[in-house]
């Protein structure tokens, strides 16, 4: 798919366990792209059986579509597992966390500049 047909309309692209793009044969998940701007796009990641895996947004430069802005990740059975903020690719500041009954865990906490993770904090 290219990426100019991308930018014109809503567009879907296969992806492995891993999130990561690939053939349609060897795929778990489906990303579904809305344009929301020339270079930002929203998106959607239901795996092939139609469940919601995760929504956020993607900037596109260069080329390559990656995670920028907020993300919320869920469980298998629709709970909320985790959620927070993708900076240019690499997860930012606090991410909460879930348990798969929609407890809330021990928050994670990344540095800005690195996307490391630096301490778990309790929330």
């Amino acid at each position: 798919m290219s990426l100019m047909s991308i930018c014109q309309e809503d567009k879907s692209d296969y992806l492995d366990m891993y999130l990561d793009v690939t053939e349609k044969r060897d795929a778990i998940y489906q990303r579904v792209l809305t344009p929301l701007d020339e270079s930002v796009f929203g998106a959607e990641i239901v795996s092939l059986n139609g469940m919601v895996k995760a929504k956020g947004v993607y900037f596109l430069e260069d080329g390559e579509l990656i995670p920028h802005g907020s993300f919320v990740f869920f469980h298998p059975n629709g709970k909320k597992e985790s959620e927070g903020r993708y900076k240019m690719g690499y997860k930012v500041d606090a991410w909460k966390r879930y348990d798969s009954t929609g407890t809330e865990k021990t928050s994670k906490y990344y540095q800005s500049d690195l996307g490391n993770l630096i301490q778990s904090i309790s929330e």
